[in-house]
């Protein structure tokens, strides 16, 4: 059975960032990936402003943090995690069919975003439909846009796009948004917001890239940037329950410890609202500092 000081779980931008500064102070770390490195920075369509690519997809960003866990020679395990329990000060992380130990464990494994589940949603997907308004609201700016409010998390999305939309429409198929009520206020207070209650989008149009949605009573609408935030699915069925909220997201303390003491969590994990790459590797940086001083 192997034995590190730190195990790192997850190969996005907060679980490399978290490897290598620990590997580069020179701690016995292995990080632990089920898919592909990178996380789901290799399904953006772009990416603007990270530091040292003004521009760049998101695969060869995917690739370029790779590169950097890889020429590190920081040790890798591909595998699954299925179990992490911890007996007495030792950490087991059950991976694949075998077992390792470790002294601390830092997840990253971050997160899915829940679908429409409609035909033609992937073909969409940087051409018109995107899960991150924050991120790639600026592509639509001038034009009308279209969020899907399902879930608390769309609200303070909806109020980043007044800022550069024409108009945004705000479709949920409940009869009131879900939220904090600053920010429901916040929203409402916008000029360019229209709101449609009791109604799902039931149909994608366009060619090349998205040119309207249908809704369910027939309604088409023409919608340049359709913005689904349906919520966030948790890659945390592994961890102990008294670490998670109510939604399946990791709680910690201000030094990213949750109360099982060793254990950690950086990124999209975490049970806040903002989840981009640059909040994940600041956390990451801000982790390592506690970690070795």
């Amino acid at each position: 059975m192997s034995h590190y000081e730190y195990v790192v779980i997850g190969m996005g931008p907060g679980g490399i960032q978290t490897a290598l500064l620990l590997h580069q102070a020179g701690k016995n770390v292995v990080i632990i990936e089920k898919s592909a490195p990178g996380g789901k920075v290799n399904i953006a369509p772009r990416i603007d402003n990270y530091p040292g690519y003004p521009k760049i997809n998101g695969p060869d960003l995917a690739f370029v943090l790779f590169n950097r866990i890889n020429e590190a020679d920081v040790p890798t395990i591909y595998d699954e995690v299925k179990k992490v329990t911890k007996e007495g000060d030792i950490f087991k992380i059950e991976v694949g069919s075998d077992t390792i130990t470790s002294d601390k464990v830092i997840v990253a494994s971050g997160t899915l975003e829940k679908k429409i589940g409609l035909p033609r949603e992937d073909q969409f997907f940087g051409h018109g439909l995107s899960y991150c308004a924050i991120c790639d609201g600026h592509f639509y700016k001038d034009q009308i846009n279209m969020v899907i409010a399902q879930d608390k998390y769309a609200i303070s999305e909806a109020i980043y796009l007044t800022s550069l939309a024409k108009e945004v429409i705000v479709v949920t198929s409940f009869d009131k948004l879900k939220g904090d009520k600053r920010n429901l206020d916040e929203l409402a207070s916008k000029p360019n917001v229209r709101y449609i209650y009791n109604r799902k989008v039931s149909e994608l149009n366009g060619v090349n890239a998205l040119e309207s949605v249908t809704l369910d009573d027939g309604t088409v609408l023409p919608v340049k940037g359709l913005f689904p935030l349906m919520g966030y699915i948790p890659n945390s069925q592994f961890l102990p329950k008294e670490v998670l909220n109510e939604d399946g997201f990791v709680k910690t303390n201000q030094s990213f410890e949750t109360i099982i003491p060793g254990l950690y969590a950086v990124g999209d994990i975490l049970e806040r609202e903002l989840k981009q790459i640059y909040l994940a590797e600041s956390d990451a940086n801000r982790l390592v500092k506690v970690l070795i001083g």
